[in-house]
């Protein structure tokens, strides 16, 4: 099958025949798929991956050239250049190619026999504070969310990138930012099913002031890490006890069938609700198709990325594949407090616009000034990102290291330290969005303050109350030796 695909797609790179490549590109997708699912226990990121990759790349250059409807959009490969248009199918095919490749070095690389984890006094310590300090901190996630949703009535959803500020205290603020990591925390040490669930719904509840906002991506982040987080310890049940479908039983494959299609046509009309616009397409199957085609937007920022990344103006130092990261250690509050430096401001602003390393904000900028300043764009991606940086070199390795990532992880969720089974489910609540965001955005959290405070408490926490029940438990003996 790959063969085949690698055949098909030569063939119409030599004929400029965009529809032919593009029909390699979805052979070789299918061909990962089949392959991911041949060993889906320890494949499961890359299968996920790869759902993820079609939704954002694949999906509008597909619907245009086998559906007709309104929503198409006519002679779709004659509105970009020559070179525009074999960059972004050139650069997917790669990056497949590249993510198999790296999955398959990982495997071969990687010890394949790992211990399943046994939990301890200290473990169920530190799953009771890291739970505590979950329940507190979402409580503080609701208030900043509502806060926005408040704020947001009677404005469009644009407004949110570009005007808001918040007026909470900041200690509310900061609580609520670390709310992901006290619950990654709590799920490292594998709670109950019974334990694990309540939380998970908080997580996704918590992002629905945004979504209502007009915002999806948190929602669809956070239940898409819920379902991989089940996936997870459905797996590692049934390494340890031989039985399945503890964890993902006929309710949640009944929920999951019948959630999915009734979430994506949903998803499908928000784009309409959040615009004020007319829904006019009515049949649920359409507004799926709808849905796909919206998202596949990233396959055209490709195109328009290539021919933009050399207008953006030059202000100085810049990386895109590490922009959050810099943009933290260079504009954030810790660096504007230590050492005097700017903030690139709040939302959507010229000063972010011409400063910052994310290539999202420098892109629509460049474009389409007014339109990005207005609140709107167009994200970015770890291919453009990449390819801003390093060209396709940077695809290449980019997509290699993420492919060697997604066999690792399978491999070291089961490891003994906790601290990364914590980082792995951090990195599992946002790698999977890097199609339409900046290259290491899922792995930025490193250097947030934001991080290290949760683990701190979490794990100073664990330790103090291990203490006080190990020196009980030395008084009770001495009590009963006497």
């Amino acid at each position: 099958m790959r063969f085949l695909s690698i055949i098909i797609f030569i063939l119409g790179f030599i004929d400029l025949k965009y529809n032919f490549m593009l029909n390699g590109i979805v052979i070789f997708w299918i061909s990962n798929l089949v392959y991911s699912c041949q060993k889906f226990s320890s494949r499961y990121v890359f299968f996920v991956f790869n759902i993820v990759i079609f939704l954002f790349f694949i999906s509008r250059p597909l619907i245009n050239s086998f559906h007709s409807s309104k929503i198409i959009q006519k002679n779709y490969w004659n509105c970009s250049t020559v070179s525009e248009n074999l960059f972004a199918l050139g650069s997917v095919y790669i990056s497949l190619i590249c993510i198999l490749l790296g999955v398959n070095i990982s495997e071969k690389i990687l010890n394949k026999n790992q211990n399943i984890v046994k939990k301890n006094s200290y473990v169920h310590n530190l799953e009771f504070v890291s739970m505590v300090m979950f329940y507190i901190s979402v409580c503080f996630l609701f208030i900043v969310e509502i806060e926005k949703l408040m704020y947001m009535r009677g404005r469009n959803y644009e407004e949110i990138y570009v005007s808001f500020n918040t007026k909470l205290p900041l200690i509310i603020n900061i609580f609520a930012s670390m709310c992901k990591y006290f619950l990654c925390i709590f799920l490292a040490c594998f709670p109950k099913k019974s334990k694990a669930f309540f939380p998970l719904c908080l997580y996704v509840i918590s992002s629905m002031p945004y979504f209502l906002i007009g915002a999806r991506h948190k929602l669809v982040e956070s239940v898409l890490f819920a379902i991989v987080y089940y996936i997870i310890r459905e797996i590692l049940n049934f390494k340890e006890n031989k039985t399945k479908n503890e964890w993902f039983g006929k309710l949640e494959k009944g929920t999951l069938c019948l959630g999915m299609p009734a979430g994506m046509a949903f998803l499908g009309a928000h784009n309409y609700i959040r615009e004020n616009k007319k829904l006019e397409i009515k049949n649920m199957l359409n507004l799926i198709v709808d849905f796909f085609y919206k998202q596949g937007v990233s396959f055209d920022v490709l195109r328009m990325g290539y021919k933009a990344i050399p207008k953006i103006k030059y202000t100085g130092f810049v990386n895109y594949s590490f922009g959050d990261m810099l943009d933290y250690i260079f504009y954030g509050n810790i660096a504007q407090f230590l050492f005097g430096t700017k903030s690139l401001g709040t939302g959507q602003n010229e000063i972010s616009g011409l400063y910052s390393n994310q290539l999202a904000n420098r892109l629509a900028y460049t474009i389409a000034k007014d339109y990005f300043l207005a609140g709107h764009g167009w994200g970015s991606s770890y291919i453009l990102d990449s390819y801003a940086d390093w060209g396709y070199i940077g695809i290449i390795v980019f997509s290699l290291a993420i492919g060697f990532l997604f066999g690792a992880i399978a491999k070291s969720i089961m490891n003994k330290n906790h601290i990364n089974r914590t980082i792995i489910l951090v990195i599992l609540t946002g790698i999977f969005y890097c199609p339409r965001t900046s290259s290491f955005r899922w792995i930025s959290f490193l250097v947030y303050a934001q991080y290290y405070i949760p683990v701190i408490i979490c794990f100073a926490g664990a330790k103090l109350l291990s203490k006080s029940y190990d020196i009980k438990q030395k008084y009770s003996f001495i009590e009963k030796e006497f």
